[in-house]
């Protein structure tokens, strides 16, 4: 049998240890099909977020101080599900909040106390939503209490001018209307009162603002009145209600009474969730029967700002995670989690004082009370129920029965994109919410502890392929997921200290394109273009040969967009990158262009991030310093641009070496107040890392001269992108076939075996009479004429984006951001280089290996017996990085980068919907003539230099051009015109990178 033993994950953290017979044995009914008692199509966006409307520019940031740990976090759920999670900025504090176009972002109006009692925005305060992905859909709730329609009518009349209505969600007046008798309404005022006032409104707005139909959140009650009540009293008449919104706060410190029974035994405890879910039934159904949406539109554990000790735990965790998919099993839409911090005017009697809220998922800024910014130990729930949810949009969840254990809570998960057989479900996410002391005997652990038998027989549970989402939490799996810490190479100060750093790669390894971002169907252009660095004025002469159109073009670049050339040409660049990203349409945006990172964009964003952590660091003067507060520097942007005019003033003196001035600088500084500044700012690095944190180079000053959105169009750029529908990756240095430190036939090679599909059953050895494929369709339902719902060609392309998949994370050098980023060979042993004179070019080991794929496992191939072929399809790798290579095209791998910064030529690959046709094949060896590779571009030794030309000539491009050349690209069947178009390249002029 195949067991999973579940322990508390609050006080146990993440635990596996050996079954012991007071361990209760829980098995799991057999459910094939999908539950009559299925959820609805499950929303991507399930897991939402309201934000408290005074709060926002602390959670978001703005243009110049984006907040990077809001970033990272939405980033991890788009990774799971695809999409940003809705936003609502929203709560108390938007019933008093005003706009006014000449005010700053956020003016508060506060009470001794601590109470906001006016919130005056402008618009800057929208810079604050920048920083959620652009998937994300914005809920613009605006002000009711008040009672002045003119405000409620110039907020949304901005608030949609600015934001968008392709990023609109909905429209909603007020926060909690029931709340207001007897403070902003009369203590007569009735949910008959709310929906005269909403009907009049919405009337009047949708007039006055040419609102579309069907656009309002209504209601958003939190304790007295339904949605059913006032659905009775004609709130749908004038079809303005798209959504129905109640608040949820299942606890509260509101008031002693309340707060008393406001504990982690409580809370953590699902027969207490589903009990108060379930009293939303009535008005989930009410909303349907009017064909509207029913939402969570604020809730959190505990109300007036969570409880120490309870909501600030793991506790918090397991009740979210359950909470959130149960509610999803009702067919509550989105639950929106409100984040915020304390609000005194809430209640005079509460139990908590100013300061950012104790159910937060993360903080975002320092605090006396949490200290520096980092995510809660609930986080983690958050990436369990988008795990769960997944990215298909065609997800539905149910509740397993567990009657012998109730604390052991079982979501099965039915995602026919995962799981196209249909015959059970393709995840399944596991909660044990029985509670234990941390003082318990063994014998009282086991007691809550529970084995969960997925083997019985014939089970719907058993196979490799299911996707096992258990909540085992550890400390250290949170602190290492979401801001991970590191010690950089380098000692600084006496006695070689070393200062504890934040991670500032700001990595995402892997984007993948689907159909939606990439359609050649539509008659669009794809133009992959090489190696820019900086040189705008080229690309513009590339593209106008193009005739580039932006609504039909889609640009895709091999990385290193930047640095090399000059500064100006650099920052024009990404003013043309940004301005041209996204292209509208009448009915919304279409993302036109995908870069990829390259190794000198990578430092260029290293450097961003850490300025923009250095400039938020503060050192106060020692107590007992001799030196007069006058003198001293206590801020990190202070200081930074100290040391830029005292370097200024130095360059201007004589000529000096940067990096000379600088470790002068550093060991002026011991024993002082700079001291402890100059630990914080990296030097140089060493060895392979030789080029890393060079201060006053060329990548710093782009770090600094970017604007924010220059910062976020970088900041999201991943490493790889990859294409299934063209069976493509776009990568700056490359990719490996194969691990080079295994035997190419060993089973733990991706491409040495069958796919194995993350939904498929267990896929046996092929047979003569049943080949991999057929394992598959054979689970598929039919239709009734005998018809697969899924035709043969599906399952071949998903079980080729499987092993395309594999391919990136089973080949431990390609999760390397370091090998993606600056690989050109592979030696004898194994090992990684960047220099081409030593090894063999990684491109010659692609293309042997991917000619030697002999396609999916069929009666005659299943598993790489032998050295010359293997159950595989082949695969594309367009690249850059190598620029004395030249035009490096081989059948499966091209090389575009020919050197437009040393005054050569600047190339485009430009794909299309064509014949195809047979074209030549690009030889085995590189384009220089060596097989083992020959001398490349030399190694960026000096940061910022300009024009240098390489060692030898650009094979291919220093002798011949290549314009409307055909190549071979993709499958046959894919009927794909393929061809390289090329301009020349004027070398930059020389230009001094501090001169700024």
């Amino acid at each position: 049998m195949l067991f999973l033993r579940l322990l508390n994950a609050i006080l146990v953290g993440f635990a596996l240890s050996d079954v012991s017979q007071a361990a209760q044995t829980v098995a799991l009914p057999k459910i094939s099909s999908l539950p009559t008692n299925a959820s609805q199509i499950l929303d991507p966006r399930l897991a939402s977020f309201s934000m408290e409307f005074s709060y926002l520019p602390t959670f978001g940031g703005n243009k110049t101080h984006p907040n990077l740990l809001t970033k990272e976090l939405m980033q991890r759920l788009v990774e799971r599900t695809g999409l940003g999670p809705d936003i609502r900025p929203g709560g108390i504090t938007i019933d008093s909040s005003i706009y006014q176009a000449n005010a700053t972002a956020l003016e508060l109006d506060m009470s001794p106390s601590g109470g906001i009692y006016r919130t005056t925005y402008g618009p800057a305060w929208f810079e604050s939503l920048d920083v959620f992905p652009n998937s994300s859909q914005i809920v613009v709730t605006v002000n009711l209490a008040n009672d002045t329609i003119d405000i409620a009518r110039d907020q949304l009349a901005v608030h949609t001018k600015t934001i968008g209505w392709n990023r609109i969600r909905a429209l909603e007046l007020g926060n909690e209307p029931d709340h207001y008798a007897g403070a902003q309404r009369p203590s007569t005022w009735g949910s008959a009162d709310y929906t005269a006032q909403y009907l009049g409104w919405t009337t009047f707005l949708s007039r006055n603002l040419s609102l579309p139909s069907h656009i309002f959140q209504a209601a958003g009650f939190v304790d007295f009145w339904s949605v059913k009540e006032v659905i009775g009293e004609g709130i749908t008449d004038t079809n303005t209600v798209k959504v129905f919104s109640q608040h949820t706060y299942q606890y509260s410190t509101c008031d002693p009474t309340r707060n008393a029974i406001a504990t982690l035994p409580n809370l953590v405890n699902h027969g207490n969730i589903t009990a108060f879910l379930d009293q939303w039934k009535p008005q989930i159904a009410a909303a349907k029967q009017v064909g509207a949406e029913f939402v969570v539109g604020e809730y959190n554990s505990v109300s007036c700002s969570g409880k120490e000790n309870v909501t600030n735990t793991f506790g918090q965790a397991l009740w979210l995670a359950d909470t959130v998919l149960y509610g999803a099993t009702l067919d509550i839409s989105r639950l929106y989690l409100h984040q915020g911090a304390t609000l005194v005017l809430q209640s005079s009697t509460q139990a908590n004082t100013p300061g950012f809220s104790w159910y937060d998922q993360w903080y975002p800024a320092s605090s006396d009370r949490f200290g520096d910014p980092h995510a809660g130990p609930s986080f983690v729930a958050l990436l369990l129920i988008t795990e769960a949810v997944g990215s298909s949009q065609k997800s539905q969840i149910a509740l397993i029965p567990t009657p012998a254990f109730p604390q052991l809570v079982v979501y099965a998960i039915w995602d026919p994109i995962s799981r196209p057989s249909r015959d059970g479900p393709a995840r399944i996410a596991i909660l044990n919410l029985a509670t234990r002391n941390v003082t318990a005997s063994a014998r009282e652990t086991d007691e809550g502890s529970a084995v969960l038998d997925l083997a019985s027989g014939a089970s719907p549970w058993t196979g490799v392929s299911y996707a096992i989402v258990t909540l085992f939490i550890s400390l250290m799996f949170i602190l290492g997921l979401v801001y991970p810490r590191s010690h950089l190479d380098f000692g600084v100060g006496k006695g070689n200290k070393k200062f504890d750093f934040p991670d500032f790669d700001v990595i995402t390894h892997t984007r993948t394109l689907s159909d939606q971002h990439i359609d050649l169907n539509s008659n669009d252009r794809i133009i992959l273009i090489g190696d820019i660095h900086g040189m705008n004025d080229s690309l513009s002469d590339l593209l106008s040969k193009l005739s580039y159109n932006q609504r039909n073009d889609i640009l895709m670049f091999a990385g290193d967009l930047l640095a090399k050339s000059t500064h100006s040409g650099s920052l024009s660049l990404l003013d043309f990158l940004t301005a041209n990203h996204f292209a509208s349409t009448p009915t919304n945006q279409s993302e036109r262009i995908f870069a990829i990172r390259g190794n000198h964009d990578q430092l260029v964003i290293q450097w961003r991030s850490w300025r923009e952590w250095f400039e938020r660091q503060v050192i106060p003067v020692p107590a007992g310093s001799r030196e007069s507060k006058e003198d001293v520097v206590t801020d990190g942007k202070s200081f930074i641009e100290l040391i830029e005019a005292e370097w200024a003033m130095e360059r201007k003196r004589r000529e000096s070496d940067a990096e000379e001035w600088v470790h002068v600088s550093r060991k002026r500084a011991q024993g002082t107040w700079r001291e402890e500044w100059w630990r914080r700012i990296p030097p140089s690095g060493t060895g392979k890392k030789a080029k890393d944190w060079k201060i006053f180079g060329d990548h710093y000053w782009l770090a600094r001269d970017m604007t924010a959105e220059h910062t976020s169009f970088l900041n999201a750029l991943p490493l790889v992108n990859h294409v299934p529908s063209l069976h493509m990756f776009v990568v700056h240095a490359g990719l490996l076939p194969y691990n080079p430190r295994l035997p190419i036939n060993d089973p733990r090679q991706p491409l040495a075996h069958p796919p194995r599909m993350a939904h498929a059953s267990p896929i046996e050895p092929a047979t003569p009479d049943n080949d991999v494929v057929d394992q598959i369709s054979d689970n598929v339902d039919l239709t009734p004429d005998g018809q697969y719902i899924l035709e043969r060609r599906d399952i071949e392309d998903d079980l080729r984006q499987e092993q395309e998949k594999a391919i990136l994370s089973d080949i431990p050098q390609n999760k390397d951001p370091w090998v993606v980023l600056n690989m050109r060979g592979v030696k004898k042993n194994g090992k990684i280089t960047r220099k081409n004179d030593k090894g063999t070019p990684w491109s010659k080991l692609w293309n042997g290996q991917m000619k030697q794929c002999s396609g999916l496992p069929s009666s005659e191939v299943h598993s790489a017996d032998n050295d010359t072929e293997f159950p595989c399809e082949p695969s594309t790798v367009i690249y850059g990085h190598a620029a004395t290579r030249g035009l490096d095209i081989k059948r499966y791998s091209m090389g575009l980068d020919t050197g437009c910064l040393y005054g050569q030529r600047l190339t485009a690959l430009v794909v299309s919907r064509g014949k195809g046709g047979e074209v030549e094949d690009g030889e085995d060896e590189d384009e220089n003539g060596d097989e083992d590779g020959g001398d490349d571009e030399p190694e960026d030794t000096r940061d910022g230099e300009v024009g240098r030309r390489p060692r030898r000539s650009y094979a291919g491009l220093g002798r011949r051009q290549n314009n409307n050349k055909k190549v071979k690209f993709g499958d046959a069947a894919m009927q794909l015109d393929a061809r390289l178009v090329q301009i020349k390249c004027s070398l930059p002029p020389e230009s001094d990178p501090y001169d700024h």
